[in-house]
This record gives structure tokens, C-alpha cells and sequence, in this order.
């Protein structure tokens, strides 16, 4: 597989990842029953933490790396991205978008509670594919 290919599956995998934890902060924060306000943030709060953290994921060559040899400097790239991305999701949503949309409320634990469960998912999909990987070779 060509390293284009490889690249546009593991973002699209990285997306989906950062889809679902986003919705799996509303869920958590909500007590799994999002109120309808803040169903209506959903799309934009997805997109957002989407496009960010894979901007800044990509700045930390995340997706560069060799994830046969994935390691604790692997560990802490995924983070600074994830970090990054989420400072600044929170930042544009703090200045850029108040002054043009007053309503859209987002709840600031949604930031934490997505970034944390980002982390996991994504340092956790490259450590699985590490085990699998390296099994698979001790089997043939």
C-alpha cells in the first residue's frame, strides 16, 4: 500500500475517532441523554474537534510515523496534537464564534471529557495495531 492510501486511512480512521469520543463526551456529560439545545451543537462540535486536531496531529507528524515501532515519543506527539487541537477548538469557539452566534452553547467539560477520550481512542487504535502487528508475525 502506497503511503497516500495509508495516510487517507489512518485520517479517516483518526476522524471517526474523533467523531465518537466527541459523542461520547455529550453522552457522558448528559447522563446519555442529550438535550435537544445541545444536539443542535453536535455537528458543529464535531467538525471542529475533527478538523483541528487532525491539523494538528498532521503538524506533529503523527501520521509519518512508523507505527511497527509505535512508542512513548509516539505517546506524546498524539498528545500535544490532541491538546493543541483542543486549545484551539476552544479558542475559536470562545472569541471567534460568541460574537457571531450569542446561542451556540457548548459546555466546557465537552472540551475535556473530548479530548481526554481523543487521546485514548487514537493512541489506543495505534498501540492495537502494534499488538496485532506484532502477533501476527510471531504466528508465521
Amino acid at each position: 500500500m502506497n503511503s497516500y492510501k495509508r495516510t487517507a486511512i489512518m485520517v479517516l480512521i483518526d476522524a471517526v475517532i474523533i467523531c465518537s469520543s466527541i459523542y461520547a463526551a455529550y453522552l457522558l456529560r448528559f447522563d446519555f441523554k442529550i438535550n435537544e439545545p445541545f444536539r443542535e451543537t453536535l455537528p458543529y462540535v464535531m467538525a471542529g474537534f475533527t478538523v483541528l486536531i487532525i491539523i494538528f496531529l498532521y503538524a506533529n507528524k503523527i501520521y509519518k510515523r512508523i507505527w511497527l515501532y509505535a512508542s512513548v515519543g509516539d505517546l506524546i506527539s498524539i498528545f500535544k496534537g490532541v491538546v493543541t487541537g483542543s486549545a484551539a477548538f476552544f479558542i475559536f469557539h470562545s472569541f471567534a464564534v460568541k460574537e457571531w452566534y450569542a446561542g451556540l452553547v457548548v459546555p466546557r467539560s465537552i472540551f475535556v471529557l473530548g479530548s481526554i477520550i481523543a487521546f485514548l481512542g487514537i493512541a489506543g487504535s495505534r498501540f492495537l495495531w502494534r499488538v496485532l502487528r506484532d502477533n501476527y508475525s510471531k504466528l508465521q
